[in-house]
């Protein structure tokens, strides 16, 4: 296994010609890595952000729980009925872009035995 793109394609010309926000495509995985790197301590599983609001120098995340947190950033990373997204850009059903992901990792040979 490479790593390397199986194939690339066009995110920038779609998005603009339809009038969308422009996206970029990342691994899942990498992202992950790249906004964990550092911050362990910061990053908090399991919890649900029903709220939030943007202080200009700041961002304060309301918990389910009722907690608050402040933080400089909030990445709304939460899933396909994110309610940072609902609230950052308006309520929206998800359509289908006309084009599919799909991600497999190749088996190791040695665990496999």
């Amino acid at each position: 296994m490479t790593g390397d793109w199986y194939c690339k394609f066009d995110t920038f010309h779609p998005a603009v010609d339809n009038g969308l926000p422009i996206t970029r495509v990342i691994s899942r995985v990498e992202l992950q890595g790249i906004l964990a790197e550092g911050l362990d301590e910061l990053i908090r599983n399991g919890e649900r952000v029903t709220a939030f609001e943007d202080h200009g120098d700041g961002v304060t995340a309301v918990l389910e729980s009722g907690e608050r947190v402040h933080g400089d950033v909030l990445v709304g990373a939460d899933g396909i009925r994110s309610r940072v997204r609902t609230q950052l850009l308006g309520p929206s059903e998800p359509t289908y872009s006309s084009y599919t992901v799909r991600s497999a990792r190749e088996a190791n040979a040695a665990a496999a035995r």
